[in-house]
């Protein structure tokens, strides 16, 4: 007798011994009697009744396991975005940031703005300490022309711009002074010729003055081979650093650019009508100096996050968004005395194709 139940066993599926071995202890834990070898007084009801609900539980959960899922319900979870065993996975798609080559007669017309709200202002002049607060805001429209390339690489660009100015509105006390400043270059065009491996700046249509002089024999960068070569998948990273740092910053010309960012491409999107990389800019520090409206050195440093909008087909920046702490210091003579000045506060910069 006992061998023919244990063969009978050994046939039947697992989630029907569990279901029919709570039912059991559902019906002991109730009260119930099932022959004489095995009653209630034996067993506490509690017991035979939790563990009854685990094993029909089980039971029922192992026999809607073992069924295959229909294909429907596979393909909803495609549509879902869920991964399915139905259709076979694809590798991931991989895209490029960097043309292969430049070609000749390319245009990139942009607009940069920078803003630097109550900044905290501090003014060494003749043995005293002032402080007050600064707001600076300026924009440059200018366009970049690609005249001439060897191989790919432009070798010659012609730099037209239209506007450059500088409006700065500084509080001491309750003296308030605004000021507005025009670049070196404002409504002026360059010629930027890449000779003996590094570029060359001319001012076209007049003789440089003073300050446009130094500002002409400051270094170049011109961005076009700042991005990796290759293709690149969503979720790589790369390290912006130096001049290629600067000039996406929009800083093309620069004594000294040093310091840091990572890139790291976060997706595909649509961006004013045209497919683009969607890039985190992340962990910048960068320090860097440069001249002012009047060929004073000026030193900055930028701290912070933003992002890049790159097109996938004209491998050129739709825009970048930067904000932070932006820290701005130099010194210059007036009225016979030196003046010492800085500004540190936060800071917003975006450069946009027009």
């Amino acid at each position: 007798m006992m061998a023919e139940i244990l063969a009978s066993l050994s046939s039947t599926p697992l989630p029907t011994i569990l279901v029919v071995a709570g039912i059991i202890f559902l019906f002991i834990s109730v009260g119930g009697q099932l022959g004489a070898h095995l009653s209630a007084i034996k067993v506490k009801r509690a017991v035979a009744g939790g563990l009854g609900g685990v094993l029909l539980i089980c039971g029922i959960g192992l026999y809607f396991a073992d069924r295959p899922e229909p294909l429907t319900a596979a393909v909803d979870k495609t549509k879902h975005g869920e991964p399915s065993s139905v259709s076979p996975t694809t590798a991931q798609e991989k895209y490029r940031l960097r043309a292969d080559r430049v070609e000749e007669g390319l245009l990139i017309p942009t607009e940069s703005r920078v803003h630097l709200a109550g900044g905290q202002l501090k003014l060494h002049v003749d043995g005293q300490y002032l402080n007050g607060l600064a707001t600076i805001k300026s924009v440059e429209i200018a366009q970049l022309e690609v005249l001439a390339e060897e191989k790919g690489r432009p070798t010659v660009l012609k730099l037209s711009v239209e506007k450059d100015m500088v409006e700065t509105e500084i509080s001491l006390g309750e003296e308030l002074e605004i000021t507005t400043e025009y670049g070196v270059f404002h409504g002026h065009s360059l010629l930027i010729q890449y000779k003996q491996g590094r570029w060359h700046k001319q001012l076209l249509g007049a003789e440089p003055n003073e300050a446009q002089s130094k500002e002409l024999a400051l270094p170049y960068t011109d961005g076009f081979g700042s991005y990796p070569e290759g293709l690149l998948a969503i979720g790589d990273s790369w390290q912006f650093a130096g001049g290629e740092l600067a000039e996406l910053m929009g800083f093309g010309s620069y004594l000294s650019a040093n310091g840091s960012a990572t890139m790291k491409f976060l997706d595909v999107v649509d961006y004013q009508n045209e497919q683009a990389a969607l890039i985190a800019l992340q962990r910048l520090e960068m320090t860097g100096t440069t001249l002012d409206a009047d060929g004073n050195e000026m030193q900055l440093s930028f701290g912070g996050e933003g992002r890049v909008f790159r097109s996938l087909s004209r491998y050129v920046d739709l825009m970048v968004e930067f904000s932070g702490t932006m820290k701005l210091e130099t010194s210059a003579v007036m009225e016979g005395q030196k003046v010492d000045l800085s500004i540190i506060g936060p800071v917003t910069i975006k450069i946009e194709l027009k």
